[in-house]
């Protein structure tokens, strides 16, 4: 009796250990590369002109909003070159070994489609907001996740 219940312990305390050790595998921090990436990306997409009059003008600030490197990204002029632009700036600045999807949004709420952001991976976000008169406010997100 004593013996089987040792082995019953045993058993359970083997159990325990399995569950905590497989619990532990979720990365749990941004990795630094890709935290000084997006924050690199962002602080240049809010200091340097050209992109903050893409991002304000992209859409009025009560449309839908969208993917950053979406082919739809069209000034008020019709200049198409802010999204190749701004893909081309984030392409060269992520990490190589990283996809991404980035949104521009009138309101704190993702805008992208469901499909846009892998729902079997890590996905780490970054955001950071540009206000231009008042009215005229966006939020920029980007999602980095390994390949």
């Amino acid at each position: 009796m004593i013996l089987e219940a040792l082995i019953a312990v045993l058993l359970l305390f083997g159990f325990i250990i399995f569950i905590h050790q497989r619990g532990n595998n979720v990365q749990k921090e941004i990795p630094s590369v890709v935290r000084e990436s997006q924050q690199f990306i962002l602080d240049e997409i809010a200091h340097n002109s050209y992109f903050v009059n893409c991002v304000l003008n992209y859409a009025s600030s009560d449309g839908p909003g969208g993917a950053c490197k979406d082919n739809t990204f069209v000034l008020n002029d019709g200049s198409f070159l802010c999204g190749v632009k701004m893909d081309q700036f984030i392409i060269s600045s992520k990490p190589i070994t990283y996809d991404y999807a980035c949104e521009i949004c009138p309101r704190s709420l993702s805008c992208l489609s469901d499909n846009s952001v892998p729902a079997q991976k890590s996905v780490y976000t970054a955001t950071t907001f540009l206000v231009g008169d008042g009215t005229n406010e966006k939020v920029i997100r980007l999602y980095f996740w390994s390949l």
